[in-house]
């Protein structure tokens, strides 16, 4: 998220935002009780209110790794054509080949380049242990001690090393709520990380967007923080 525009409309990213700095004040004020839950139709671990979603949004993840080993499949098929235009018809099946396993042999090594690969997209949704995602393969859990490293690398985007049943992976996730799911994650993990220090959830240029939006009402989300945050039970 770059800077606004003056008059620039409220959007639900803004909204995301938003409920991020509420969320995060409360936990840093001992009034996380005061969070109005978001009614969802899937079951939720534990007993409500204490296991109460508290925020929703879309989301899309990619996982790193490659596609492929660099293999393809070689054509080497023979093709002979007779009669007055046999010569050049072979010639240009044997073209067309080479072309082929060409392209093969170039979409193989591409495949097998480790980079960021589309994974899944759905919804996510929020609790203090942990987040759900939905997609249509089903509903996945997470909780915040299944992630060993996080990171904000832009506005809305969280890289993520997670343990899953294949292993350690790598997962960048692009959501509204990326920052609470850093902050979230940061509080109960590592809240000594240097970006949770830096409070990344409160952007700046959305700060200012905020208070011209909400005026005299704007509650103050950027006043100093307890020294200590306390550890979730």
């Amino acid at each position: 998220m770059g800077t606004y525009a003056p008059g620039e409309p409220w959007t639900t990213r803004d909204q995301m935002l938003l409920r991020t700095a509420q969320v995060m004040h409360a936990y840093a004020h001992g009034e996380f009780d005061q969070i109005h839950p978001v009614p969802v139709d899937f079951a939720v671990a534990g007993t409500f209110p204490e296991n109460r979603v508290i925020a929703s949004a879309p989301f899309r993840r990619a996982v790193y790794g490659s596609g492929g080993d660099g293999s393809y499949v070689h054509n080497s098929g023979v093709f002979l054509a007779t009669g007055r235009f046999g010569l050049a018809l072979t010639a240009g099946a044997a073209l067309g080949r080479a072309i082929g396993n060409s392209r093969r042999r170039a979409d193989a090594q591409r495949m097998a380049q480790a980079d960021w690969r589309p994974f899944d997209q759905g919804a996510v949704f929020v609790n203090q242990y942990g987040f759900y995602l939905r997609t249509a393969a089903g509903l996945l859990w997470w909780g915040w001690d299944d992630l060993l490293e996080c990171q904000m690398v832009e506005p809305g985007r969280l890289v993520m090393l997670g343990v899953t049943p294949e292993g350690q992976r790598n997962f960048m996730v692009d959501s509204d709520l990326a920052e609470l799911l850093f902050a979230t994650w940061a509080l109960v993990r590592q809240p000594q990380h240097w970006q949770f220090l830096q409070r990344v959830w409160l952007i700046p240029a959305w700060l200012e967007h905020y208070r011209s939006v909400y005026g005299a009402s704007a509650f103050d989300f950027a006043r100093e923080f307890p020294d200590h945050f306390g550890q979730l039970s």
